[in-house]
């Protein structure tokens, strides 16, 4: 018989040390089963939105400019219509609109979520077995039945909804005996298109519950249209419009979110409200459109004295599904000279520029041959003063042997905002430093480029180098009336240079290098600064027209070039 009493106090502790080892094993056991056990799936509704992150690709085509995202019709001999379409939240609406060539990233929209929508949760094994559904109301996600999943087993969890606190359109799947995520759908059409989608690839955990938190995206378009007839002074009193090829069926795949229209295409109609008014703006739309070749057609419009009917506005849309958009139009008088600002000036394409070069004195800017009096001052970049005229020839001086010209600085102003404190799309003119009289600003390269593309542009004079040659430069003619016209003379520049004139280090400024390329370049400032050392210019020359990002020198901002100023406030 064994007799405890002889045993040894360190075997009692041996035998304590067993014993809570194999509890602390048993306890290790019991959370590994239950990682592996039933696993909860917490569902709570996030936010919903517009438009993921991703390239936006080509938005547009032909006629639409690839700088402007602008079409422009004329409605009679006196007025215009410029129609745009804008994503909302995309950096076209901070920076510059989007279009061909111009691919962009979007910025997420977010949308208010209303108490109360309802959606569905379905959940597909990995291989894309369907398991289960739920279906939720927005803030009262407690009222439906726990989700319980096996732990540590991967799921795609797969949401929808149409935005209605009383519509939940039910799952179906293509082929009913492949109940899996590859053929499942949802099916909707009429006012309920509003569709919206979540996916998340998730393993579940048995530890502790699991919390799903749902963003939903919008899936169809929704479009917004304004109309500003402001510049007529006049109101709006009939307004019909729609918009085309909009499908009254919609189909959501369930794998991927992708939308498949179906019906026969139909006219959307617009609704407008508050008429008469020179401002009428729709109620947005949800636009079920295939996305590449929309259109807006005004069926009736009346502004007290114009009267039309089955106007095409704008066409070749690239409408993306997802997105949220602005489709703006405007209504601007048509091209011809006018005064603003107490200076003569001209309307093109509904921008207004000044009809002469700053400094210039030509008492008909739009003459030819060219004469000096049409040639302006020559300004550094970001600056007010100018430091020559338009007929001056000052040669180039060595800072150690003679002083630059009054007003002209070797040290580079690289201020981004020196003459625009504003943005590409929305300029606002720095008073501090834009040489451009009251009323009038240093153009931005968006508004030139606009120019660029309603205009012919053609040579004149010689385009010989020449310091006394004034007759070279660019006539810019209206492309809807050839009587109206601007002139560009080639001014040439003066330059810069890193080095005195006997070689010498220039102490990190910029000497003053004299005239050159009168006659054979026309260089006129913009307000766009890409970088420190970057700059935007419009460059005329016999053979070309070009907007340059990078000044191909190392002087950059000390270089003088000319200025023609835009109107402060466009249309």
């Amino acid at each position: 018989m064994l007799r405890f009493s002889n045993l040894s106090p360190s075997f009692y502790s041996l035998i304590i040390l067993l014993l809570c080892c194999s509890v602390i094993s048993c306890k290790d056991l019991g959370r590994e089963g239950t990682k592996k056990g039933e696993a909860l799936v917490m569902v709570r509704l996030s936010e919903a939105v517009y438009a993921d992150e991703g390239m936006l690709g080509q938005r547009s085509s032909s006629p639409i400019d690839p700088g402007t995202a602008r079409q422009t019709i004329a409605l009679n001999s006196d007025y215009l219509l410029q129609a745009s379409l804008i994503p909302i939240g995309s950096i076209a609406a901070k920076g510059q609109p989007i279009s061909v060539g111009n691919p962009l990233r979007a910025a997420v929209v977010k949308t208010p979520l209303t108490p109360n929508i309802r959606y569905k949760l379905v959940v597909f094994k990995s291989n894309g077995e369907y398991v289960a559904e739920r279906d939720y109301v927005y803030t009262q996600e407690s009222h439906t039945p726990e989700l319980l999943l096996d732990g540590g087993t991967a799921y795609t969890f797969i949401a929808y909804s149409i935005n209605s606190t009383t519509a939940l359109p039910n799952l179906s799947f293509r082929d009913g005996t492949k109940r899996t995520l590859a053929e499942a759908i949802v099916a909707t059409a009429g006012s309920e298109l509003d569709l919206m989608y979540f996916r998340k690839d998730l393993t579940v955990t048995g530890n502790n519950p699991n919390h799903l938190a749902i963003i939903l995206r919008h899936r169809v378009s929704e479009i917004t249209t304004t109309i500003d007839a402001q510049q007529t002074g006049y109101n709006i009193t009939t307004l019909l419009a729609h918009l085309t090829p909009h499908y009254p069926t919609a189909s959501m795949n369930l794998a991927d979110g992708t939308i498949v229209r179906s019906g026969t295409p139909e006219e959307l109609d617009l609704t407008f409200r508050g008429l008469p008014s020179m401002v009428a703006t729709a109620a947005p739309v949800l636009f079920n459109t295939d996305g590449s070749s929309a259109s807006l057609t005004l069926g009736s419009i009346d502004i007290t004295h114009i009267a039309m009917s089955n106007v095409r506005a704008l066409s070749g849309m690239h409408v993306l599904p997802g997105f949220r958009y602005n489709l703006k139009l405007t209504i601007v008088p048509n091209d011809g000279y006018l005064t603003h600002a107490d200076l003569p000036a001209v309307r093109i394409g509904g921008q207004i520029w000044m009809r002469h070069n700053v400094g210039a004195v030509a008492e008909n800017p739009e003459q030819i041959p060219i004469t000096s009096v049409q040639h302006g001052n020559y300004h550094q970049w970001g600056r007010m003063v100018s430091f020559g005229d338009g007929t001056s020839n000052i040669p180039a001086r060595s800072l150690r042997i003679k002083p630059p010209p009054p007003n002209w600085s070797g040290i580079a102003f690289n201020v981004k905002n020196a003459w625009n404190t504003g943005t590409d799309t929305e300029p606002e003119k720095n008073t501090d430093n834009d040489p451009c009289p009251t009323g009038y600003r240093v153009p931005t390269k968006i508004e030139m480029k606009e120019l660029l593309t309603n205009v012919l542009i053609t040579n004149t004079g010689t385009w010989t180098e020449g310091t006394t040659n004034y007759d070279s430069g660019k006539v810019f003619t209206s492309k809807r009336k050839s009587s109206v016209t601007m002139v560009f003379p080639a001014q040439g520049m003066y330059n810069s240079g890193g080095t005195t004139t006997d070689g010498t280090n220039a102490m990190n400024s910029y000497i003053f290098a004299g005239l050159s390329s009168r006659g054979s370049n026309g260089l006129y400032w913009l307000s766009n600064f890409r970088s420190s050392n970057t700059v935007s210019r419009l460059s005329l020359v016999r053979d070309g027209n070009f907007i340059v990002d990078k000044v191909p020198n190392n002087s950059n901002t000390t270089i003088g070039y000319v200025v023609r100023c835009i109107a402060e406030n466009q249309p």
